[in-house]
């Protein structure tokens, strides 16, 4: 079965708990209500004038069309809404996304069911992620209920950007402070669409009420379903990491070590390298030796390759191979990978430092198959030396995409 057929069958599952009243706590306090935006009062001369959306829109330039209409759009009250709608059906061609999407969030503020079948619908494909999103947060807020109806008569019908949709549900149902949102993210079951919404979640909380208050409502969710928790351990994790690094590397302090802490250190480690990648390989360094100082070493790499590969290069040329620690060790084979599509001869002085095992073995099988592509002679030469099987030399040596392949990896690698 495939992801995203569980994610919809998650999604109904969950949307079936709720439609039949099972979901009554409410995740927040009735204090932290966030008010439901709502138009300026403003006197009759601050008002726009009617046509002014239309005019605004035939403005020329694009800065100026959306500063104005983020200007004037506030001082419209619902009798506006017509004039929205026969811009968005006539005066599409010209404007971009940043429009759009004002005009769109103007309507969901008067009338979020119009403007969220509208944005599924009608609006253009290009921009539709970018609408769906304001106008179902702004429909989750005054009727989750309504709001998820939509969502799945859309999943059902197979219609666009029901993800966008899912994560704008937990935004504005969480703003929104009405119950039912814990149980419903915890029936969507394991899927994409749980992992989504929790991520989704925990931000918000995180950004209303502070790293403490998340990370109590996590430690009180019961320990079954134990997947539901876990996934909440590591989406708050996460989530900390991006938000507040400090509550991230105490929350990992609690509970890596514990029985909801699988991969939680490597989640962090990975959103924290994107940040900061040296400061992150010596928090991982100093992690306690073990199958998750492994994988969040490997998941640090690959944060920081994406976000700097550069100075990730400059950190690995400074260590140099004979200056690996053994924490370091498990993500070598990703380096050594990593670099082979230029110079295979370096990526092999780097694997070479690896921990044995099968995953190395793949790692040279995959390097030697890289160099005979650029050099199939030097290639030769390594592999009568190698370390590696007969069987494995075989399998440098199968036809495949990376010997018929001249093209060079996306990223450039080091020179």
């Amino acid at each position: 079965m495939s992801k995203m057929t569980m994610s919809a069958i998650g999604l109904i599952l969950a949307a079936a708990g709720f439609f039949l009243g099972e979901y009554s706590e409410s995740h927040r306090s009735p204090r932290a209500l966030a008010p439901l935006p709502a138009p300026a009062k403003l006197t009759a001369s601050q008002q726009a004038a009617p046509g002014s959306i239309r005019a605004l829109i035939r403005e020329p330039d694009a800065f100026v069309r959306a500063v104005g209409l983020a200007s004037e759009l506030p001082k419209l009250g619902p009798d506006a809404v017509p004039e929205v709608r026969d811009v968005l059906a006539h005066e599409m061609l010209g404007m971009g996304a940043a429009e759009v999407t004002l005009l769109v969030r103007f309507w969901a503020l008067h009338d979020p069911a119009a403007a969220t079948r509208w944005s599924f619908r009608h609006a253009p494909i290009a921009y539709r992620g970018a609408v769906i999103s304001p106008s179902i947060e702004l429909w989750a807020y005054r009727d989750p209920k309504a709001a998820l109806e939509e969502i799945l008569l859309m999943a059902a019908a197979k219609g666009p950007n029901i993800a966008a949709a899912e994560k704008a549900l937990v935004k504005g149902w969480f703003k929104s402070g009405k119950p039912g949102l814990t149980d419903y993210i915890r029936d969507l079951g394991p899927s994409l669409a749980r992992q989504r919404a929790l991520a989704v979640f925990a931000r918000e909380f995180i950004r209303h009420d502070g790293p403490q208050a998340v990370m109590s409502w996590a430690e009180r969710i019961p320990a079954e379903p134990k997947r539901f928790k876990l996934g909440a351990y590591r989406q708050v994790g996460r989530e900390l990491a991006r938000e507040d690094f400090p509550s991230a590397k105490a929350w990992c302090e609690t509970h890596c070590e514990g029985p909801f802490g699988a991969d939680v250190r490597g989640l962090i480690a990975n959103l924290r390298a994107r940040q900061d990648g040296p400061s992150t390989m010596q928090w991982v360094a100093n992690a306690p030796a073990g199958v998750e100082r492994d994988r969040a070493a490997e998941r640090a790499f690959e944060g920081w390759m994406r976000a700097d590969h550069e100075g990730l290069e400059q950190w690995m040329s400074e260590m140099g191979p004979d200056g690996v620690e053994p924490w370091f060790r498990p993500a070598l084979r990703h380096y050594a990978m990593w670099v082979s599509t230029e110079d295979p001869e370096k990526a092999i002085r780097w694997l070479e430092q690896a921990e044995d095992g099968v995953q190395k073995a793949s790692a040279y099988v995959y390097v030697g198959q890289q160099w005979l592509r650029l050099d199939e002679k030097a290639a030769e030469a390594w592999l009568l030396n190698s370390p590696l099987s007969e069987k494995m030399r075989a399998k440098v040596r199968e036809p495949g995409p990376l010997r018929r392949s001249k093209q060079k990896a996306p990223v450039a690698a080091p020179q």
